[in-house]
Parts: C-alpha cells; sequence; structure tokens
C-alpha cells in the first residue's frame, strides 16, 4: 500500500505537478523579469522593456505565445505601465515597466506568486490549459538587494 502511495506521488512529481494555469505563470514570469531587470516605469530613469524583449528568457518558449495578452491584461488592472514605443525599427510596438505605485503588490506576487487583487487573480486562474509548476522556476539570487526607490535615487 505505502509503496503503491509512493510510486504514484513520484509519477505525479516527475510529470510537473502541481499543475497551474498557463495564463497565471505567464503573468508571474512576466513580473519576476522587470522585477529582476529593474525596470520600473515611474522612477526617474523610466525603464521600459520591449513585448517582444519581454517574450525572450525568463518566460517559458511554450509560453511565449501568450506573453502580449497577459501583459495587456496586466496593464489593465494596473500591475503594469505601458509606453508606446518610438523608433524605426520597432515603430507601433510597446514597452512595459512595473508600475511602481503597486509595488508592495510586486514583491508579494514575485517572493509568493501571490495576487492580492482578486479580479487579477480570478482572471489568470481561469485559464484551463494547465502547465507544469516547474515552469515557474527562478532563483532568489535574481531578486536584487536594494528596493527600487532606492536604486532610482543611487543613479
Amino acid at each position: 500500500m505505502l509503496h503503491g502511495t509512493t510510486k504514484c506521488s513520484k509519477a505525479r512529481h516527475e510529470a510537473g505537478e502541481p499543475l497551474l494555469p498557463e495564463k497565471y505563470v505567464t503573468a508571474v514570469s512576466i513580473i519576476k523579469k522587470l522585477y529582476r531587470r529593474n525596470f520600473w516605469g515611474g522612477t526617474r530613469n523610466k525603464n521600459f522593456m520591449w513585448l517582444d524583449l519581454l517574450a525572450r528568457g525568463g518566460v517559458h518558449p511554450t509560453l511565449v505565445g501568450l506573453v502580449p495578452q497577459v501583459a495587456n491584461d496586466l496593464t489593465l488592472h494596473g500591475l503594469l505601465r505601458p509606453k508606446y514605443g518610438g523608433g524605426q525599427k520597432k515603430a507601433k510596438n510597446q514597452k512595459y515597466a512595473l508600475n511602481g505605485d503597486r509595488l508592495a503588490e510586486i514583491e508579494e506576487i514575485v517572493n509568493g506568486g501571490v495576487f492580492s487583487d482578486q479580479a487579477v487573480r480570478r482572471l489568470l486562474m481561469r485559464d484551463k490549459r494547465l502547465v507544469p509548476r516547474s515552469f515557474l522556476t527562478w532563483t532568489s539570487e535574481d531578486v536584487p538587494s536594494q528596493p527600487p526607490e532606492q536604486r532610482a535615487d543611487e543613479e
């Protein structure tokens, strides 16, 4: 009995369980990437990341197609700030940055994957397509040592 239960648990673990909604995993990955790279739209240096760069690295390759939709959802709910891009190569494209006014919420997402805004959580968790939790791999070494307001003052 115990051997069968252990074998079943091991098989579920190797399959990537627990499974999480694709949109949720994509949203957490986007926010963590912008946080790790210090892209805060309301600071003095106003760092914004192009959409195509946002989709590269930091987001699992199978979820790259969801990045524009999820970035738009996060913008509509105030977690990201948009900036419509100029530049000749990337005309009509969009840039994104974290909303510095929502620092506490963003740090909750980065540190624990918790969306305190019920509307955002419902939107992201409603997705029926599930992916392994392992798609969220990210280490604590990526976390900046100082909060964004201190980093902006130093430069």
